[in-house]
């Protein structure tokens, strides 16, 4: 580095020492800090923007100027001092203008509310004191959600007092603080200071689901059946709903008209006998191999099939119908006994468990028992018999 470039080079240098102690004097001294905020020398709060402390000044100034005609509020000024105390907390611009309310010393005329000789607050005359009401039933009509158009009735139901005097003006609150009052005395009460009463219509499409109608038919073998799947329509229905401050306690219908209508599910369900067509028409009830077929055994007649399977394996409805009879018989042990029409029945033996109940439907492939080995058995399976007019006939021609 030669000479000139060393003279440079050290009087930078100390030119950029010199700078920024200045700088950072600048920034702590100018750029930070907060503003402690004064009305006739007393602390009204801490801010960090003088403009904003005004504009909430302003703002009550205005308030108080349209509510209370006898107030001379131009002299009243703000004044500020900036202070370095990084922890000092700050005011939001609502805590400045209660406190400056506060701190005012000027008397007011005014009106003392009470409800139910509840002191609520003051107000500058009567017409306030029904503002108060008119905006406690704002507050219901927008906490249930209802929309103004459909509004029927509003009607305010309370012990309202209104009492004329004179207070400093530190002692009175804006309307909305004392709506906010009510409501809150609302809440904690069993018995509502002020009792909105709100009627309104409700208009609601609701869907219509469609009926399922049975038919018979011979045009089809019994445990066969058709469906025609309906379709679900839709109606317009009109209700008056009546509230009592936040809770619904009336809903009356007034109107209803279909806008859609229905078509009903057809189900034609199956009254031709499969039996002399030899048509099969019987779900298998159980899962298992047939180990004994029906006719001649041991020196008898088998009056059914046996399926193999293992304890507590199901047993399903081979057909839909309703239960006939269920019990126990030395022969068949549990026994379940199902009727479907025409002369038709199932008989299932042997059972571990039986699930259904005398007189109770059943469809085709509902599960109403297990597989046991009550009875006259020599292991676990299910005896299965199909009888006619009371006779047994061989259920494995009939079985899908």
């Amino acid at each position: 580095m030669d000479s000139k470039d060393s003279v440079r080079y050290y009087a930078l240098r100390g030119i950029i020492c010199i700078l920024i102690p200045l700088l950072i004097y600048f920034i702590v001294a100018k750029g930070y800090g907060v503003y402690e905020v004064y009305i006739n020398d007393i602390v009204v709060g801490y801010v960090e923007n003088k403009d904003e402390a005004k504009e909430a000044f302003n703002d009550l100034k205005k308030d108080i100027n349209n509510r209370f005609n006898n107030v001379d509020m131009s002299k009243e000024k703000l004044t500020y001092k900036k202070i370095k105390d990084s922890d000092v907390k700050l005011s939001n611009l609502v805590e400045v203008k209660n406190t400056i309310r506060s701190n005012l010393n000027k008397n007011v005329n005014v009106i003392k509310l009470l409800i139910e000789d509840n002191y609520i607050g003051y107000v500058a005359n009567k017409e306030e004191g029904q503002k108060v009401l008119e905006k406690v039933a704002e507050y219901y009509i927008d906490e249930n959600k209802i929309d103004r158009d459909s509004l029927i009735s509003v009607e305010v139901n309370t012990n309202l007092k209104c009492i004329e005097e004179k207070t400093n003006i530190s002692n009175t609150i804006s309307i909305d603080d004392i709506v906010a009052k009510v409501i809150t005395l609302n809440k904690q009460s069993n018995d509502p200071l002020v009792e909105v009463e709100i009627q309104s219509k409700n208009k609601e499409f609701i869907e219509i689901v469609p009926s399922t109608i049975i038919n018979s038919t011979n045009d089809l073998y019994i445990g066969d059946s058709k469906i025609t799947k309906g379709t679900s329509g839709q109606k317009e229905v009109i209700n008056e709903v009546t509230f009592i401050n936040d809770k619904k306690v009336d809903v009356k219908k007034v109107e209803e008209k279909v806008l859609v209508p229905t078509k009903d599910t057809i189900i034609q369900q199956g009254t031709k006998n499969p039996i002399s067509a030899g048509v099969t028409f019987l779900a298998k009830p159980s899962r298992g191999s047939i180990s004994s077929g029906y006719g001649s055994r041991w020196g008898g007649t088998h009056h059914g099939i046996d399926i193999v399977g293992n304890i507590g394996d199901p047993i399903k409805s081979a057909l839909g119908g309703i239960v006939k009879e269920i019990g126990y018989s030395n022969v068949y042990g549990n026994m379940i006994i199902l009727n479907h029409g025409n002369g038709i029945e199932t008989v299932y033996g042997h059972c571990s468990k039986i699930i259904v109940k005398s007189g109770e439907t059943v469809k085709k492939g509902d599960i109403i028992g297990k597989i046991g080995s009550t009875g006259r058995s020599t292991g676990p399976h299910l005896h299965f018999e199909l009888r006619v007019n009371g006779r047994a006939i061989d259920p494995s021609k009939y079985i899908k």
